[in-house]
């Protein structure tokens, strides 16, 4: 256990995120096995608002679960991909709050949606899966640095491209009725990503603001959870105090002899001086 901690403490914000989302579905996959309990339904967004009032946890929460092993390899895969871009140029704090804000602007995307458009209004609908955070990193860096340079296989493409087609394949699928709220967060993540790409690219940083500003909001909590100790007064030994009384008239006196050895060498003390030394080496 010691081990596995001394190593999560070493990954990157990236690589401890996807150790986080790998454990939670971990669990709530045995939660549901053993216990035939849905622990999903407790941190997945549904769309009806009312419910919200009373789990806005889930606004966020519904990124930490996912349905089925396929839905969490290939969003832990482009995660992966994209915070090795995004991580080359930003730090960890950066990273968090970017994800973040897609995860929020997806909620976001999804509730507006079904609660607005008569053709989804009627329907019953939940959302889980970080897509929309994984999303907001792999747009961010396709607007931030477009012309880099990638190959997959035979092929050679920019990074801008591969944004654009992610996009254009959400916008396509939005018509086939499947997954509609899924493609919906995937949408509003690209587009969290795109505008904050662009205002940082014109020096307004707006994530290092929204991370300050999260820190902020969960300061009461760290204090709950990680309670100060109480300090104690350090007290310091003097190493050059050696004797009892005028210390630092002793103290010159004995860093004169200690000179004197260093030039001239023991023999050249002379007997009051040996014994002064003889003293203090019983102290």
């Amino acid at each position: 256990m010691n081990q596995f901690k001394l190593k999560f403490q070493l990954f990157n914000a990236a690589e401890k995120l996807i150790t986080v989302l790998v454990l939670f579905y971990l669990l709530s996959s045995v939660v549901s096995a053993l216990f035939q309990y849905n622990a999903v339904a407790f941190l997945e967004l549904d769309r009806d608002l009312g419910r919200l009032l009373y789990k806005p946890w889930t606004l966020m929460s519904y990124a930490l679960v996912h349905q089925g092993i396929f839905h969490i390899l290939f969003n832990m895969l482009w995660l992966h991909f994209s915070s090795r871009l995004f991580l080359n140029l930003f730090d960890d704090k950066r990273f968090y709050a970017l994800f973040s804000i897609g995860v929020l602007v997806g909620a976001a995307f999804f509730l507006i949606a079904y609660n607005t458009f008569p053709a989804l209004t009627s329907r019953n609908a939940m959302l889980v899966g970080s897509s929309a955070g994984v999303t907001a990193v792999l747009i961010f860096m396709c607007v931030y640095a477009p012309q880099t340079a990638l190959r997959f296989f035979t092929f050679n493409f920019k990074l801008w491209q591969l944004g654009v087609f992610f996009v254009v394949l959400d916008l396509m699928q939005l018509g086939s009725g499947i997954n509609i709220g899924g493609h919906l967060a995937h949408l509003g993540g690209a587009l969290s990503g795109y505008l904050l790409a662009y205002r940082i690219k014109n020096t307004s940083d707006d994530l290092t603001r929204f991370s300050d500003f999260w820190i902020k909001v969960f300061e009461p909590l760290r204090a709950v959870f990680n309670p100060k100790k109480p300090s104690f007064k350090k007290v310091y030994k003097n190493k050059n105090k050696t004797v009892k009384g005028s210390g630092p008239n002793q103290q010159e006196k004995l860093d004169a002899i200690l000179d004197k050895i260093g030039k001239s060498g023991y023999e050249a003390l002379s007997s009051e001086e040996k014994d002064f030394l003889f003293q203090q080496s019983k102290k």
